[in-house]
């Protein structure tokens, strides 16, 4: 089973500033809810964020330094799909894209 595709429906008007700190707040809470072992969640979050990434970075940013970013979200849903003991898709999720 793959991962769950998320979509960010964001309007052409949301400074990029306002995005990133939604998405700031969502890591922190993700990130909180995995030290509760609530990982179901803790992945929700992490999925969220990185929709929001794919959706304002262009590749360039992600040549750049959005790609440090993407890196830990992509490890962070693979960490909580390993502590879900979901290993087709915590493999999956640890596949660098081509």
């Amino acid at each position: 089973m793959p991962l769950q595709s998320f979509h960010a429906q964001i309007g052409s008007e949301v400074p990029k500033s306002v995005l990133e700190n939604i998405s700031n707040s969502m890591v922190v809470e993700a990130r909180a809810k995995f030290h509760q072992a609530k990982f179901e969640d803790a992945l929700n979050g992490f999925q969220y964020c990185l929709a929001v990434l794919e959706k304002t970075a262009d590749s360039a940013q992600l040549a750049r330094g959005k790609a440090a970013e993407y890196g830990a979200l992509m490890h962070n849903i693979a960490s909580c799909l390993h502590c879900m003991e979901d290993w087709e898709r915590c493999a999956s999720a640890m596949q660098c894209p081509r």
